[in-house]
Protein backbone atom coordinates (compact mmCIF):
# COMPACT_ATOMS: atom_id res chain seq x y z
CA UNK A 1 0.00 0.00 0.00
CA UNK A 2 1.19 3.50 -0.88
CA UNK A 3 3.16 5.41 1.84
CA UNK A 4 1.06 8.61 3.08
CA UNK A 5 4.21 10.68 2.40
CA UNK A 6 5.12 9.35 -1.22
CA UNK A 7 1.91 11.03 -2.90
CA UNK A 8 0.59 14.91 -2.04
CA UNK A 9 -2.39 15.51 -0.57
CA UNK A 10 -5.75 17.53 -0.97
CA UNK A 11 -5.21 20.45 -3.43
CA UNK A 12 -3.41 18.72 -5.85
CA UNK A 13 -4.24 16.66 -8.84
CA UNK A 14 -4.21 13.52 -6.24
CA UNK A 15 -7.67 12.74 -4.92
CA UNK A 16 -7.12 11.41 -1.23
CA UNK A 17 -9.21 9.52 1.01
CA UNK A 18 -9.10 8.87 5.05
CA UNK A 19 -10.28 5.31 5.52
CA UNK A 20 -11.41 5.61 9.31
CA UNK A 21 -9.95 3.33 10.40
CA UNK A 22 -7.47 1.38 7.95
CA UNK A 23 -7.59 -1.46 9.75
CA UNK A 24 -4.92 -2.69 7.29
CA UNK A 25 -3.17 -5.05 8.91
CA UNK A 26 -5.86 -6.90 10.91
CA UNK A 27 -8.92 -6.54 8.78
CA UNK A 28 -9.00 -8.19 5.26
CA UNK A 29 -12.12 -6.25 4.56
CA UNK A 30 -10.98 -2.41 5.22
CA UNK A 31 -7.08 -3.79 3.58
CA UNK A 32 -8.89 -4.93 0.20
CA UNK A 33 -10.82 -1.92 -0.48
CA UNK A 34 -7.97 0.63 0.63
CA UNK A 35 -6.36 -2.06 -2.30
CA UNK A 36 -8.82 -1.32 -5.02
CA UNK A 37 -9.34 2.71 -3.92
CA UNK A 38 -6.26 2.63 -4.72
CA UNK A 39 -5.59 0.94 -7.92
CA UNK A 40 -8.03 2.91 -9.25
CA UNK A 41 -5.80 6.40 -8.62
CA UNK A 42 -6.88 7.63 -5.34
CA UNK A 43 -4.40 7.67 -2.24
CA UNK A 44 -5.43 6.05 0.88
CA UNK A 45 -4.88 7.15 4.27
CA UNK A 46 -5.03 5.95 7.64
CA UNK A 47 -7.15 8.15 9.64
CA UNK A 48 -6.47 6.46 12.47
CA UNK A 49 -8.92 5.33 16.11
CA UNK A 50 -7.97 8.27 17.67
CA UNK A 51 -11.09 10.36 19.53
CA UNK A 52 -9.47 13.65 17.89
CA UNK A 53 -8.84 12.02 14.75
CA UNK A 54 -9.65 15.69 13.01
CA UNK A 55 -6.87 17.23 15.44
CA UNK A 56 -4.22 14.76 15.75
CA UNK A 57 -3.93 13.56 12.34
CA UNK A 58 -3.07 16.31 9.53
CA UNK A 59 -3.27 13.55 6.72
CA UNK A 60 -7.20 13.60 7.31
CA UNK A 61 -7.47 17.21 7.05
CA UNK A 62 -5.85 16.86 3.74
CA UNK A 63 -8.15 14.66 2.42
CA UNK A 64 -11.11 15.21 -0.17
CA UNK A 65 -13.06 12.61 1.64
CA UNK A 66 -13.41 11.35 5.11
CA UNK A 67 -14.41 7.31 4.98
CA UNK A 68 -15.47 5.90 8.16
CA UNK A 69 -17.36 2.26 8.62
CA UNK A 70 -18.13 1.61 12.53
CA UNK A 71 -18.58 5.06 14.74
CA UNK A 72 -18.43 2.61 17.87
CA UNK A 73 -15.06 3.00 17.25
CA UNK A 74 -14.75 6.57 18.39
CA UNK A 75 -18.20 7.00 20.56
CA UNK A 76 -18.00 4.43 22.87
CA UNK A 77 -15.75 4.85 26.05
CA UNK A 78 -13.71 1.52 26.38
CA UNK A 79 -14.51 1.68 30.13
CA UNK A 80 -18.24 1.30 29.12
CA UNK A 81 -18.40 5.01 30.95
CA UNK A 82 -21.91 6.66 29.77
CA UNK A 83 -20.81 10.04 30.26
CA UNK A 84 -17.20 9.16 28.55
CA UNK A 85 -19.36 7.81 25.91
CA UNK A 86 -21.41 10.99 26.10
CA UNK A 87 -18.49 13.00 25.76
CA UNK A 88 -16.84 11.07 23.00
CA UNK A 89 -20.13 11.17 20.50
CA UNK A 90 -20.04 15.12 21.02
CA UNK A 91 -16.87 15.14 19.98
CA UNK A 92 -16.78 12.47 17.04
CA UNK A 93 -20.16 14.07 15.47
CA UNK A 94 -18.06 17.89 15.88
CA UNK A 95 -15.51 16.57 14.00
CA UNK A 96 -17.54 15.39 11.37
CA UNK A 97 -18.78 18.95 11.25
CA UNK A 98 -15.83 20.02 11.08
CA UNK A 99 -14.84 18.35 7.75
CA UNK A 100 -18.01 19.27 5.95
CA UNK A 101 -16.92 22.58 6.88
CA UNK A 102 -13.11 22.41 5.45
CA UNK A 103 -14.74 20.77 2.44
CA UNK A 104 -14.20 17.30 2.86
CA UNK A 105 -16.83 15.12 1.96
CA UNK A 106 -18.16 12.77 4.60
CA UNK A 107 -19.32 9.03 3.91
CA UNK A 108 -20.42 6.19 6.02
CA UNK A 109 -20.99 2.69 5.41
CA UNK A 110 -23.42 0.94 7.19
CA UNK A 111 -22.12 -1.97 8.68
CA UNK A 112 -24.80 -2.19 11.71
CA UNK A 113 -28.27 -0.06 12.62
CA UNK A 114 -27.34 -0.59 16.21
CA UNK A 115 -24.12 -1.64 18.29
CA UNK A 116 -24.06 -5.70 18.57
CA UNK A 117 -23.39 -5.41 21.96
CA UNK A 118 -26.39 -2.68 22.26
CA UNK A 119 -24.46 -0.55 24.93
CA UNK A 120 -26.38 2.89 25.83
CA UNK A 121 -28.77 2.37 22.62
CA UNK A 122 -30.78 5.47 23.28
CA UNK A 123 -27.67 7.53 23.26
CA UNK A 124 -26.46 5.69 19.85
CA UNK A 125 -30.16 6.23 18.32
CA UNK A 126 -28.93 9.75 18.67
CA UNK A 127 -25.89 9.71 17.35
CA UNK A 128 -26.58 7.91 14.21
CA UNK A 129 -29.92 10.12 13.29
CA UNK A 130 -27.13 13.03 13.75
CA UNK A 131 -24.24 11.12 11.71
CA UNK A 132 -26.97 10.71 8.72
CA UNK A 133 -27.91 14.40 8.91
CA UNK A 134 -24.06 14.96 8.66
CA UNK A 135 -23.15 12.91 5.83
CA UNK A 136 -22.81 13.56 2.29
CA UNK A 137 -23.08 9.95 1.58
CA UNK A 138 -23.89 6.91 3.06
CA UNK A 139 -23.47 3.58 1.81
CA UNK A 140 -25.27 0.03 2.63
CA UNK A 141 -24.45 -3.35 1.21
CA UNK A 142 -27.47 -4.19 -0.99
CA UNK A 143 -30.79 -2.43 -1.42
CA UNK A 144 -32.40 -4.50 1.67
CA UNK A 145 -29.91 -2.70 3.92
CA UNK A 146 -30.68 0.46 2.22
CA UNK A 147 -34.39 -0.29 2.84
CA UNK A 148 -33.64 -1.36 6.72
CA UNK A 149 -31.49 1.74 7.27
CA UNK A 150 -34.73 4.50 5.83
CA UNK A 151 -37.21 2.41 7.97
CA UNK A 152 -35.36 2.96 10.62
CA UNK A 153 -34.30 6.52 10.46
CA UNK A 154 -37.01 7.71 7.92
CA UNK A 155 -37.25 8.56 4.33
CA UNK A 156 -35.65 11.81 4.39
CA UNK A 157 -31.92 10.20 4.14
CA UNK A 158 -32.60 8.17 0.58
CA UNK A 159 -30.92 10.65 -1.62
CA UNK A 160 -27.90 10.17 0.29
CA UNK A 161 -28.30 6.51 0.50
CA UNK A 162 -26.54 4.13 -1.73
CA UNK A 163 -26.14 0.33 -2.50
CA UNK A 164 -22.73 -1.04 -2.48
CA UNK A 165 -22.81 -4.53 -2.58
CA UNK A 166 -19.63 -6.58 -0.27
CA UNK A 167 -17.12 -8.19 -2.64
CA UNK A 168 -16.31 -11.29 -2.16
CA UNK A 169 -13.10 -12.90 -0.59
CA UNK A 170 -12.32 -15.62 -2.97
CA UNK A 171 -8.87 -14.04 -4.08
CA UNK A 172 -7.94 -12.88 -0.47
CA UNK A 173 -7.24 -16.09 1.41
CA UNK A 174 -5.99 -19.71 0.68
CA UNK A 175 -7.95 -22.51 -1.06
CA UNK A 176 -5.64 -25.51 -1.59
CA UNK A 177 -6.60 -27.89 1.33
CA UNK A 178 -8.54 -30.90 -0.07
CA UNK A 179 -11.70 -32.13 1.73
CA UNK A 180 -9.51 -35.43 2.53
CA UNK A 181 -6.80 -33.45 4.11
CA UNK A 182 -8.94 -31.22 6.11
CA UNK A 183 -10.72 -34.01 7.33
CA UNK A 184 -8.00 -36.41 8.57
CA UNK A 185 -6.28 -32.89 10.01
CA UNK A 186 -9.47 -32.63 12.71
CA UNK A 187 -10.01 -36.78 12.40
CA UNK A 188 -13.15 -36.37 10.72
CA UNK A 189 -14.82 -39.20 9.41
CA UNK A 190 -16.25 -38.56 5.41
CA UNK A 191 -19.40 -40.12 6.36
CA UNK A 192 -20.05 -37.32 9.08
CA UNK A 193 -22.12 -34.33 8.31
CA UNK A 194 -20.08 -31.40 9.35
CA UNK A 195 -21.60 -28.26 10.37
CA UNK A 196 -19.36 -25.12 10.75
CA UNK A 197 -19.19 -21.88 13.17
CA UNK A 198 -16.07 -19.78 12.44
CA UNK A 199 -15.36 -16.63 13.38
CA UNK A 200 -15.07 -14.25 16.96
CA UNK A 201 -17.54 -15.64 19.01
CA UNK A 202 -19.77 -12.64 20.66
CA UNK A 203 -23.39 -12.68 22.19
CA UNK A 204 -25.35 -11.39 19.09
CA UNK A 205 -24.09 -14.53 16.76
CA UNK A 206 -26.27 -16.84 18.32
CA UNK A 207 -23.64 -19.29 19.21
CA UNK A 208 -25.40 -20.39 22.68
CA UNK A 209 -28.48 -21.25 21.03
CA UNK A 210 -26.76 -22.97 17.99
CA UNK A 211 -25.27 -25.96 20.84
CA UNK A 212 -28.78 -25.58 22.41
CA UNK A 213 -30.41 -26.63 19.20
CA UNK A 214 -27.51 -29.02 18.10
CA UNK A 215 -27.73 -30.58 21.27
CA UNK A 216 -31.22 -32.00 20.56
CA UNK A 217 -29.90 -32.94 17.22
CA UNK A 218 -31.12 -36.70 16.70
CA UNK A 219 -28.01 -37.63 14.21
CA UNK A 220 -25.37 -39.40 15.55
CA UNK A 221 -23.20 -38.53 12.68
CA UNK A 222 -23.61 -34.65 13.28
CA UNK A 223 -20.32 -32.88 14.08
CA UNK A 224 -20.18 -29.42 14.81
CA UNK A 225 -16.92 -27.64 14.77
CA UNK A 226 -16.65 -24.40 16.31
CA UNK A 227 -13.83 -22.07 15.81
CA UNK A 228 -12.68 -18.34 16.91
CA UNK A 229 -11.72 -15.82 19.65
CA UNK A 230 -14.77 -15.57 22.13
CA UNK A 231 -15.06 -11.35 23.11
CA UNK A 232 -14.27 -12.23 26.50
CA UNK A 233 -14.06 -14.88 29.15
CA UNK A 234 -17.57 -15.20 30.78
CA UNK A 235 -18.61 -15.82 26.96
CA UNK A 236 -15.80 -18.83 26.71
CA UNK A 237 -17.37 -20.17 29.67
CA UNK A 238 -20.83 -20.33 28.41
CA UNK A 239 -19.26 -22.54 25.24
CA UNK A 240 -17.45 -24.36 26.77
CA UNK A 241 -19.74 -25.59 29.42
CA UNK A 242 -22.20 -26.88 25.98
CA UNK A 243 -19.53 -27.82 24.55
CA UNK A 244 -18.62 -30.04 27.40
CA UNK A 245 -22.13 -31.49 27.13
CA UNK A 246 -21.69 -32.95 23.56
CA UNK A 247 -19.02 -34.86 22.47
CA UNK A 248 -20.41 -34.79 18.42
CA UNK A 249 -18.90 -30.51 19.13
CA UNK A 250 -15.02 -29.93 18.22
CA UNK A 251 -13.94 -26.43 19.99
CA UNK A 252 -11.32 -24.18 18.97
CA UNK A 253 -10.80 -21.32 20.85
CA UNK A 254 -8.46 -18.25 19.75
CA UNK A 255 -8.35 -16.40 16.61
CA UNK A 256 -8.22 -18.04 13.29
CA UNK A 257 -5.31 -17.65 11.25
CA UNK A 258 -6.09 -16.61 7.81
CA UNK A 259 -4.35 -19.37 6.22
CA UNK A 260 -6.17 -21.93 8.83
CA UNK A 261 -9.38 -20.54 7.17
CA UNK A 262 -9.73 -23.03 4.18
CA UNK A 263 -8.80 -26.38 6.51
CA UNK A 264 -12.26 -25.44 8.53
CA UNK A 265 -13.83 -24.57 5.08
CA UNK A 266 -12.99 -27.70 3.27
CA UNK A 267 -13.66 -29.87 6.30
CA UNK A 268 -17.24 -28.70 5.88
CA UNK A 269 -20.23 -29.69 4.66
CA UNK A 270 -22.43 -26.17 6.10
CA UNK A 271 -21.52 -23.12 7.75
CA UNK A 272 -23.65 -21.67 10.51
CA UNK A 273 -24.79 -18.72 11.07
CA UNK A 274 -27.35 -18.21 13.69
CA UNK A 275 -27.49 -14.51 14.49
CA UNK A 276 -29.66 -12.63 16.89
CA UNK A 277 -29.47 -9.80 15.25
CA UNK A 278 -27.38 -8.42 11.84
CA UNK A 279 -27.77 -6.11 9.02
CA UNK A 280 -24.61 -7.18 7.17
CA UNK A 281 -21.82 -10.51 7.24
CA UNK A 282 -18.64 -10.66 6.03
CA UNK A 283 -18.53 -14.08 6.84
CA UNK A 284 -21.48 -15.00 4.32
CA UNK A 285 -19.49 -13.60 2.01
CA UNK A 286 -16.83 -15.46 3.45
CA UNK A 287 -18.89 -18.63 3.35
CA UNK A 288 -20.19 -18.39 -0.33
CA UNK A 289 -16.31 -17.42 -1.44
CA UNK A 290 -15.60 -21.07 -0.37
CA UNK A 291 -18.27 -22.71 -2.30
CA UNK A 292 -19.98 -23.28 1.05
CA UNK A 293 -24.37 -22.93 1.88
CA UNK A 294 -25.21 -20.98 4.81
CA UNK A 295 -27.77 -21.21 7.50
CA UNK A 296 -28.83 -18.16 7.88
CA UNK A 297 -31.84 -15.82 9.50
CA UNK A 298 -34.15 -15.25 6.88
CA UNK A 299 -33.43 -11.59 7.02
CA UNK A 300 -34.35 -9.61 3.51
CA UNK A 301 -30.61 -7.58 4.00
CA UNK A 302 -29.16 -11.36 4.28
CA UNK A 303 -31.01 -13.08 1.84
CA UNK A 304 -30.01 -10.39 -0.93
CA UNK A 305 -26.47 -10.81 -0.18
CA UNK A 306 -25.86 -13.93 -2.33
CA UNK A 307 -27.56 -16.38 -4.93
CA UNK A 308 -30.59 -18.30 -3.25
CA UNK A 309 -28.89 -21.72 -3.41
CA UNK A 310 -26.32 -19.91 -1.13
CA UNK A 311 -28.73 -20.11 2.06
CA UNK A 312 -30.87 -22.20 3.79
CA UNK A 313 -32.96 -20.14 5.93
CA UNK A 314 -34.55 -20.08 9.34
CA UNK A 315 -36.76 -17.74 11.08
CA UNK A 316 -35.15 -16.90 14.13
CA UNK A 317 -38.84 -16.28 16.34
CA UNK A 318 -39.74 -20.07 16.01
CA UNK A 319 -37.49 -21.96 18.12
CA UNK A 320 -37.84 -25.60 16.33
CA UNK A 321 -36.53 -23.57 12.91
CA UNK A 322 -32.96 -23.84 13.01
CA UNK A 323 -33.24 -27.31 14.24
CA UNK A 324 -35.30 -27.89 10.75
CA UNK A 325 -32.40 -25.81 8.62
CA UNK A 326 -29.75 -28.48 9.92
CA UNK A 327 -32.03 -31.31 8.87
CA UNK A 328 -32.02 -29.82 5.93
CA UNK A 329 -29.00 -29.31 4.90
CA UNK A 330 -28.36 -33.35 6.24
CA UNK A 331 -31.28 -34.18 4.25
CA UNK A 332 -29.87 -32.07 1.15
CA UNK A 333 -26.31 -33.75 1.74
CA UNK A 334 -27.62 -37.24 1.45
CA UNK A 335 -26.69 -40.11 3.92
CA UNK A 336 -23.25 -40.60 3.24
CA UNK A 337 -22.68 -37.42 0.51
CA UNK A 338 -24.06 -39.52 -2.02
CA UNK A 339 -26.18 -37.09 -4.68
CA UNK A 340 -24.22 -34.17 -2.83
CA UNK A 341 -26.94 -31.16 -3.95
CA UNK A 342 -25.40 -29.25 -0.83
CA UNK A 343 -21.98 -29.21 -2.97
CA UNK A 344 -23.72 -27.89 -5.78
CA UNK A 345 -25.15 -25.07 -4.62
CA UNK A 346 -22.17 -24.34 -2.70
CA UNK A 347 -20.78 -24.02 -6.18
CA UNK A 348 -23.65 -21.69 -7.18
CA UNK A 349 -23.06 -19.13 -4.84
CA UNK A 350 -19.51 -19.40 -5.67
CA UNK A 351 -19.87 -18.49 -9.06
CA UNK A 352 -22.83 -16.08 -8.12
CA UNK A 353 -20.47 -13.71 -6.09
CA UNK A 354 -17.36 -14.00 -7.97
CA UNK A 355 -18.84 -11.58 -10.54
CA UNK A 356 -18.61 -8.73 -7.45
CA UNK A 357 -14.85 -8.67 -6.25
CA UNK A 358 -13.28 -5.76 -4.83
CA UNK A 359 -12.05 -3.82 -7.80
CA UNK A 360 -16.02 -3.70 -8.44
CA UNK A 361 -16.77 -2.07 -5.27
CA UNK A 362 -14.17 -0.01 -5.13
CA UNK A 363 -15.25 1.56 -8.43
CA UNK A 364 -18.64 1.87 -7.27
CA UNK A 365 -17.32 3.56 -3.71
CA UNK A 366 -15.12 5.99 -5.33
CA UNK A 367 -18.10 7.18 -7.89
CA UNK A 368 -19.71 8.10 -4.79
CA UNK A 369 -16.85 9.76 -3.36
CA UNK A 370 -17.25 12.00 -6.88
CA UNK A 371 -20.78 11.98 -6.93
Amino acid sequence: MTTPESQPGRGTASRQVALCPLYAKSNTYCASLAAGIQQRGWRVVDGGRSATFFFKNAQVRRSNVIHFHWPDTYTLAANLSYVRSVAKSLLFLAQLWLCRFMGIKVVWTCHNLTSHEGQFPRLQDWVTKRILSVCHVVLAHGPACVEAALHLYGEKHREKMRSVPHANYIDDYPNATSREEARNRFQLAEHEMVFLFLGAIRGYKGLQELLTDFATLDNNSARLIIAGKPRNESIEQQIQKLVDADPRVIFHSGFVPDGEIQHYMAAADVTVLPYRKILTSGTLLLAASFGKVAIVPDAPTLLDTIAEEGVIPFKREEDSSLIEAMNTAIAERGPRGEHDNLAARGRISRDHVAKWGWREMAAATIEAYEA
